[in-house]
């Protein structure tokens, strides 16, 4: 029971906040769909690889900074874990990108849950 009501603790403060709880659901909506389109990235998430830790904080910033509807979300979410980032600048850069957004943001992924030698700073 103390497991229980010590989960439930833990869990309420971002359940019961209406902008908390729709950060956890988009995020876990992004997750699920990264999932489906790169096979690497289900594999990662299934066997709980420790490589997901340094690829999800990664892809997260990329949708906040992709100018889709749930831009902001993302960014709120990232804010609240790591609220140094400056995401006035990387906004600015990732405006620059001249090309097709969607097919570089896509490059851009795959090469985020590829990459076998991520750096921890």
């Amino acid at each position: 029971m103390d497991i229980y009501e010590n989960a439930w603790t833990q869990g309420k403060d971002q359940l019961l906040d209406k902008s908390k709880r729709e950060q956890i659901i988009k995020f876990c909506m992004n997750i699920e769909d990264l999932s489906l389109k790169y096979n690497t990235f289900k594999e990662q998430i299934d066997c709980s690889e420790a490589e997901i830790f340094l690829s999800i904080p990664s892809l997260m910033i990329l949708r906040s900074v992709q100018n889709q509807k749930d831009s902001q979300i993302h960014k709120q979410l990232c804010n609240r874990f790591c609220p140094s980032i400056n995401f006035t600048q990387l906004q600015k850069e990732f405006d620059k990108i001249q090309g097709d957004k969607k097919d570089i943001c896509s490059r851009l992924e795959q090469f985020i849950i590829n990459d076998d030698e991520k750096i921890i700073l």
